[in-house]
């Protein structure tokens, strides 16, 4: 008897832990893994949330970067070909160099890619130095400056240049210098030729 009582002691005992644990594993560490799971994903949620605000960020900053830039693109390929500009500005930059300005002779306009290039033949009286002065400032007019683009005026693109003896003696000189002025069009396009409809040999054109 007394050992029974002893045996169903143990099982009392036993079953009491169970009810232990089972009670701590329902009330407490159930509660505390859920508890867990659900500040685990509010966590992926925030991070979510923040790297969409970062992004939206970046893309703000992009946005006002490209509109700021906006003025500078446009002082350095403008819509439209301004001439009187063109003349005026070519004029400034050759008195500033110590040339004489002559002439300048628009040629047929070209198409590009999104643009429109104006042929111009310039013609301007100096020293070698002040050439080489004014075709320095030309190029400066547009540079890229600390990662950034800085235009002061139009850009050019200096084709070809010739020297003959200028109308006074020697070291002065008659330059006359190929430009191009460039215009920004988006609809321009250049026309590539398609092989498959050229001429044959014997054909004509």
């Amino acid at each position: 008897m007394s050992s029974l009582s002893a045996r169903q002691r143990l099982v009392a005992t036993g079953v009491g832990l169970l009810l232990v644990v089972l009670a701590t594993w329902f009330f407490v560490v159930s509660p505390k893994r859920a508890e867990a799971a659900r500040l685990q994903t509010e966590l992926q949620e925030s991070q979510q949330r923040l790297e969409v605000a970062r992004l939206e960020e970046r893309s703000a900053r992009d946005r006002a970067r490209s509109l700021a830039a906006l003025p500078t693109l446009k002082r350095a390929l403008p819509d439209e070909v301004a001439m009187s500009g063109i003349i005026r500005e070519l004029n400034r930059l050759a008195a500033s160099s110590g040339l004489e300005f002559d002439s300048i002779t628009p040629g047929a306009p070209e198409l590009g890619q999104g643009f429109r290039v104006l042929p111009l033949s310039v013609e301007l009286q100096g020293t070698f130095l002040r050439v080489s002065s004014f075709l320095r400032r030309l190029r400066r007019q547009v540079e890229p400056r600390r990662g950034a683009l800085r235009a002061d005026g139009r850009l050019y693109a200096v084709r070809t240049l010739q020297f003959v003896e200028g109308e006074s003696t020697f070291p002065s000189l008659r330059v006359t210098l190929e430009l191009d002025a460039f215009v920004y069009d988006p609809t321009a396009a250049s026309v590539v030729a398609d092989p498959s409809t050229s001429p044959t040999a014997g054909e004509a054109p």
